[in-house]
């Protein structure tokens, strides 16, 4: 009982020392975009900025645990959760999509950032998530950020182009089992020595190894590792 109550007055105790703030910006064509900040009581001048996929939401077990990670490194977490799985996206085309992404997160460091006093930045992007990079780092500048990309949209020419002429610390991961995956643009951002790359063996672009979920848990595990080791 001594015990118990012991680890229930930490978790307590570790609770009350964060903040959390959840809000949500007017983006593209007014759609409401929610996002949550989350850190320590402890002052950071590090901010991770977290950039789902459409359908992998920051909800989801690599934006989870990345977010577990980041705050114990004492770095705040932006999560921008935009809804684009809603019908009202459901007319978009690809261009219009990638339009509206670019819009939102911008509105969302817009509210975010300017009284934070932020001056190091981690970028975790994956699948659409990805392209509204080349847009973030015009607006926080490229000196002190890492980016990390999981599972980027390769087809797309701009994505693949940034990734090949990055100037950040960097580091791409991506499986072959991808449908995004492209052997000659991943073969031409290997060349870029401010990138690390790490292609993986049977994972698609959902982050499994379809048909054997312990090797997908393993998987994610290793992907965790490659994170904690990069920033």
């Amino acid at each position: 009982m001594v015990f118990y109550a012991k680890m229930i007055d930490k978790k307590e105790r570790a609770r009350a020392m964060q903040r959390y703030e959840s809000d949500y910006v007017k983006g593209y064509k007014k759609m409401k975009i929610p996002y949550t900040l989350a850190g320590t009581n402890e002052y950071t001048e590090r901010l991770a900025i977290m950039l789902p996929g459409a359908g992998y939401t920051a909800q989801a077990p690599l934006f989870h645990y990345a977010s577990s990670l980041f705050l114990e490194s004492s770095i705040d977490v932006l999560k921008v959760n935009y809804p684009y799985i809603d019908p009202f996206y459901d007319d978009f085309s690809w261009e219009e999509l990638s339009q509206a992404i670019n819009h939102d997160v911008s509105a969302v460091l817009d509210r975010v950032l300017p009284d934070k006093g932020y001056r190091q930045y981690i970028l975790l992007a994956k699948s659409i998530g990805t392209l509204s990079i080349e847009s973030i780092l015009e607006k926080i500048g490229t000196h002190e950020t890492k980016v990390i990309w999981v599972t980027p949209l390769l087809k797309e020419e701009r994505v693949a182009d940034l990734l090949a002429d990055s100037r950040q610390q960097t580091l791409c991961i991506i499986g072959d089992k991808d449908p995004h995956y492209i052997s000659e643009q991943f073969e031409r951002i290997k060349q870029n020595p401010f990138v690390t790359t790490r292609l993986i063996s049977e994972m698609h672009h959902s982050l499994e190894r379809e048909g054997n979920i312990l090797e997908s848990i393993d998987m994610l595990k290793s992907i965790i590792k490659d994170i904690r080791d990069f920033i």
